[in-house]
């Protein structure tokens, strides 16, 4: 190439970049100046912005919400569930800076609730709560909120109008999707206003990303005429409803064309979003499977010195296409949340002295504690007594099932004030 082509082809980069920054511009004063944006230009914002990678189009990931969506992120920032008070009963969502993790911390919002469904979209976090309602003996008061990202603008935009066992919602392209009380699929725009139903199958929904929306139907065997249950894709709009391999499918992650799921006996497979080319890609049964671009990431349990006895339970890697299995670090309990951030592996692990939420680097080499629930100030906090260290340790598998699985007023002491919270792992 020579001289003067270079040239040319460094001046013309240089006038595409200086147009798009002077567009950048534009929309942020017309943000700023009027706080009023229409729908079609946000829309082109958000377009943009996920062009040159400035803003996801998801608000978080599909295996995330399907692992209790605990933690989202942006460019910037990891927003997470978290205790704000030493006796558990307050919750609230953490924000804390990527780059600096043993410094930066804010308290977002608390209250004493359950939180779940953490999504990041724009400005705004969006999350679902929980609590005990005394609400015309409605067992559940659920919520859905939005809160800008430094903690500001706090709104319920959906007070009690979905479905108790909606904990997950998926927040894409100005849509919320949640189930209804009628326990077919919703979406509403991001103030909680023109809620709309998408179908009218009550089937909920097992996940949604930017493209289709998963879903289980019964279906009658033509053979037998017994009723089994089969997963469906459609696409977001509601169309082109289809079975993808005529099973039922587990545990759904969706990379480039292909949907990675288990089968009912927890072997990974992948499949074509058209259904054609299903395969098994690994003999090794696993739990709580979450798959990236940076490949499978799931639970499984290890063995020692040939024994045919479990040893313990652990965090997994292998490539995309089921090669390369790595065991990435052991765990002190079992757990039922696995959530993957940016460079990042998220989940809960205990022994009988305390439970911990930790940040484990996709390489296994580095380890970062969020918070630490010590089981002995827990017990007396909440039950104004002291207990005896051998009733901690029997009863301290409870907490962990409770901490897992969506009951996180048992969480307490946050501890994530010192360097010492970030291990080297050897």
């Amino acid at each position: 190439m020579s001289k003067k082509t270079s040239e040319k082809n460094f001046i013309k980069e240089k006038k595409i970049l200086m147009v798009l920054a002077i567009f950048i511009i534009i929309l942020l004063i017309m943000e700023l100046s009027t706080k009023i944006i229409s729908r079609t230009t946000s829309n082109i914002r958000h377009s943009f912005l996920r062009l040159i990678k400035v803003e996801s189009r998801e608000g978080n990931t599909l295996g995330n919400i399907a692992n209790y969506g605990y933690i989202a992120e942006d460019n910037k920032y990891i927003y997470y569930m978290s205790p704000t008070t030493e006796d558990g009963k307050y919750i609230g969502i953490v924000k804390e800076n990527k780059n600096n993790l043993t410094k930066d911390k804010k308290i977002l919002i608390e209250d004493s609730w359950e939180i779940t469904g953490i999504n990041v979209f724009g400005d705004y976090i969006y999350f679902v709560t929980f609590a005990d309602s005394k609400i015309d003996g409605d067992k559940v008061d659920n919520q859905i909120h939005k809160i800008k990202k430094d903690g500001s603008e706090h709104e319920i935009i959906n007070d009690n109008d979905f479905n108790n066992d909606c904990y997950q919602i998926y927040v894409i392209d100005n849509k919320v999707y949640y189930i209804g009380k009628d326990e077919c699929i919703w979406y509403m725009d991001l103030n909680g206003n023109h809620k709309t139903k998408l179908n009218d199958n009550k089937s909920g929904f097992i996940g949604i990303n930017d493209k289709y929306i998963f879903y289980n139907m019964y279906e009658k065997n033509k053979t037998t005429g017994e009723n089994k249950t089969v997963t469906y894709i459609m696409d977001r709009n509601g169309k082109n409803a289809r079975a993808i391999t005529g099973e039922k499918l587990y545990e759904i992650s969706v990379v480039d064309d292909y949907i990675y799921y288990l089968t009912k006996d927890q072997y990974i497979h992948k499949v074509k979003i058209d259904g054609t080319e299903d395969k098994m890609i690994s003999d090794v049964q696993v739990y709580n499977l979450n798959v990236t671009k940076d490949g499978i990431f799931f639970y499984n349990y290890f063995y020692e010195n040939g024994s045919s006895d479990v040893s313990g339970i652990a965090v997994y890697h292998m490539d995309l296409n089921g090669n390369n299995l790595t065991q990435l670090e052991r765990l002190e309990s079992s757990t039922n949340s696995l959530s993957i951030i940016d460079d990042w592996i998220f989940y809960t692990d205990t022994n009988n002295i305390q439970g911990n939420l930790i940040l484990l680097s996709l390489n296994g080499k580095q380890r970062y504690k969020l918070y630490t629930l010590d089981y002995s100030k827990y017990y007396y906090s909440n039950n104004n007594v002291e207990e005896d260290t051998d009733l901690i340790e029997e009863n301290n598998e409870d907490k962990l099932d409770e901490l897992v699985s969506g009951n996180t007023n048992i969480e307490d002491n946050v501890g994530i004030e010192s360097d010492e919270n970030l291990e080297n792992i050897e």
